[in-house]
């Protein structure tokens, strides 16, 4: 983990230049002036936790709240966890968030059913500091759900009957009243990191670039699921492109000036539907149970796993150029690039993930409706 993130800083100083360095240089030295005195205090309270530890277990932890794919999943996964006895439901466990919130309706969700306070960073600090406080850290579990943890446990988040009202209500300024359908769909880009992480270079995101999709690509799939009666939001935080058409039914959330931290989980743990390009915002209607259809998902071994029934996903096709033909799952496997992280990876060995095709799409989209109806059938082939 620290390596990693020593990796991760290393590229984007690399990337942004003196700018960033200095940028990271002042960030480092305000943190000091501010952690250490904190720390200090901290540290006999961390001694005084120790001594409880026959009686009660204290434990510390961080979440990540700066991005959201992991801000909902790893604490849903670790919610879970809790649920089914493999997180200790004897232990009493506080969280602070990381200096980024990313969606403040999911921090004050969150402040519902978490004990997460700011000073318990400190806590957490001065913990690692005195040898012997492993038992007293919290480990999230990964982002993905490795053993299909979220089907055997309900939703943990919950709105309030003023929130559920306030949700309601946007829904019928849109034409959408009680019964009516909607779907979510969510199309990654880098228009969010950039605006998120202003003294980066914008080239300090190119190493995500294979994960990026094209909005255009999803317009065939919108107009054909609103004959199906749906409505669509196109969501997200900060977005490239305006969702171009006339169709009333389809409305560009992200874009039109609607958008607020409220309702982007609102919408989406309300959907009938979510239709995502692999994004962290998956993660949120998976932590309502949604029905989740995955476009466009790359790395293939990364996929993601713990759906419920009628979830599924269709990745990125590999070309490989040297040969002018796609890969087959085994020369993927095979390579190593079902695990590439990076888009240096795929140009160094040749090869160029291609994304999944309108036509495509609009058969996922079509196949998980029909699902839901109870239409679908299996063939063979």
């Amino acid at each position: 983990m620290i390596l990693g993130f020593i990796k991760s800083q290393l590229r984007q100083i690399s990337q942004g230049g003196l700018p960033v360095f200095f940028q990271k240089l002042l960030k480092l030295f305000k943190q000091l002036l501010v952690g250490i005195p904190s720390i200090l205090i901290a540290l006999p309270f961390v001694l005084f936790v120790r001594i409880l530890r026959p009686l009660t277990l204290i434990r510390f932890g961080r979440l990540y709240s700066d991005r959201i794919g992991h801000y909902v999943a790893n604490t849903e996964i670790y919610l879970c966890e809790r649920d089914l006895g493999i997180q200790n439901a004897y232990t009493r466990d506080f969280f602070y968030n990381k200096n980024i919130v990313c969606n403040k309706q999911l921090e004050k969700m969150y402040a519902r059913i978490l004990n997460v306070y700011p000073f318990v960073k400190y806590l957490y600090q001065a913990n690692r500091i005195i040898a012997g406080g492993e038992k007293h850290v919290i480990t999230l579990p990964s982002d993905r759900d490795i053993y299909g943890q979220v089907r055997k446990t309900e939703s943990h988040l919950f709105f309030t009957d003023e929130e559920e009202y306030i949700g309601k209500q946007y829904l019928k300024s849109k034409g959408i009243n009680d019964g009516d359908k909607f779907i979510c769909m969510h199309v990654r880009d880098n228009a969010y990191l950039d605006k998120m992480y202003p003294g980066l270079s914008k080239n300090a995101w190119k190493y995500h670039d294979y994960r990026n999709s094209c909005i255009d690509d999803y317009l065939e799939t919108a107009e054909e699921m609103t004959k199906r009666s749906y409505y669509i939001f196109r969501m997200g935080s900060v977005v490239e492109k305006e969702f171009k058409t006339n169709n009333s039914m389809i409305i560009d959330y992200a874009y039109n000036g609607d958008r607020t931290d409220f309702l982007d989980i609102y919408l989406f743990a309300n959907c009938h539907i979510a239709l995502s390009a692999g994004g962290g915002p998956c993660s949120v209607p998976l932590a309502f149970r949604r029905p989740l259809g995955v476009i466009n998902y790359i790395p293939l071994e990364y996929c993601l796993v713990g759906f419920g029934i009628n979830d599924i996903s269709i990745p990125k096709k590999i070309w490989l150029q040297k040969e002018n033909r796609f890969m087959t799952f085994r020369e993927i496997i095979k390579m190593g690039a079902g695990k590439f992280l990076t888009t240096y990876q795929y140009q160094e060995l040749g090869i160029e993930p291609v994304n999944n095709t309108p036509e495509e799409i609009v058969d996922l989209a079509i196949e998980i409706d029909e699902r839901l109806k109870g239409n679908w059938m299996t063939t063979k082939e």
